[in-house]
């Protein structure tokens, strides 16, 4: 692995973020050139990762690069801090391809300091519907679309933080009873069924029991989070996804808090969250804003 080469697309991107260009120039050689290696390093993650702290939690980014930069200057830049991502890099935004690239170079300068886990907008029909497929064949073509979700189907699916927190996308289902079987989930996954599907599609709900079929996407109570958290021996769920006005909300009794990291969403003029958990497991929310709100 060339690192030289991977600190000057590092370089090349924070570049970009400072001017008005709509995209960069980042050449096709340099996304094979990430995504092959890329994948090379995620393939060997557990589908759970074990996270130590100090780490920053950062949500849903779709696709806006800039804001992804501005994150990284609140939180600075890798190895200067730790962060685990919790998917949601691409779509609605214009620069999908420059967030994945830019995380994908930083987890292989520092595999130790970025940690990368599939969210709902990774698959393959949200990226046909959402924008990362006419991106990257307007720029490309479709073979390199191809190779991206590829990638994105060896990504893990959760990682416990500083062994206080379950960090996903989604959340539960029916067939996540525990951590274990969670973990024995195979991937590559092209296409999420089963407890894969609840860990990045599940969305916690008012009330008690689970909403929905037990092989999609469901609703998940307050019950079923307490008994998850007291089989794990954990105090909360981290996850993320569609925009919250405040940045971030808690559900179910307070034990899952859910953040939304892109400032401003769709003109929303929300601020963003991040969520740091220091060494010890305790947590706490920052918010970002934009200047001016």
């Amino acid at each position: 692995m060339d690192r030289e080469r991977l600190r000057d697309i590092v370089l090349k991107l924070i570049d970009f973020g400072k001017t008005t260009h709509l995209v960069s120039e980042l050449s096709r050689e340099d996304v094979e050139y990430i995504l092959d290696w890329g994948q090379r390093v995620v393939r060997r993650e557990e589908s759970v990762t074990e996270i130590a702290g100090p780490v920053t939690i950062c949500g849903s980014l779709f696709g806006d690069f800039r804001n992804l930069l501005d994150l990284l200057e609140v939180g600075e830049h890798p190895p200067l801090n730790s962060y685990l991502f919790l998917g949601d890099f691409v779509n609605r935004g214009k620069n999908s391809l420059e967030v994945v690239c830019l995380l994908v170079s930083y987890k292989l300068l520092y595999p130790s300091c970025v940690v990368m886990l599939r969210g709902a907008q990774e698959t393959n029909e949200l990226t046909r519907r959402k924008g990362l497929k006419a991106e990257i064949k307007y720029r490309f073509d479709t073979h390199l679309y191809k190779r991206l979700m590829e990638f994105f189907g060896f990504l893990p699916l959760a990682s416990v933080v500083a062994g206080r927190i379950f960090a996903c996308h989604g959340g539960l289902n029916r067939h996540v009873h525990t951590i274990d079987s969670v973990r024995r989930i195979i991937r590559p996954l092209p296409t999420l069924e089963r407890a894969a599907a609840g860990i990045v599609f599940s969305e916690p709900i008012e009330g008690t029991g689970f909403l929905g079929h037990a092989d999609e996407s469901c609703g998940y109570g307050s019950d079923k989070v307490l008994s998850f958290l007291k089989a794990a021996g954990l105090d909360l769920i981290c996850r993320t996804g569609d925009c919250v006005p405040g940045g971030f909300r808690y559900h179910c009794n307070r034990n899952v808090i859910n953040i939304f990291s892109t400032m401003n969403f769709c003109g929303h003029g929300n601020p963003a969250a991040l969520l740091k958990v220091a060494r010890n497991g305790t947590w706490e929310v920052v918010l970002c804003k934009e200047e001016g709100s």
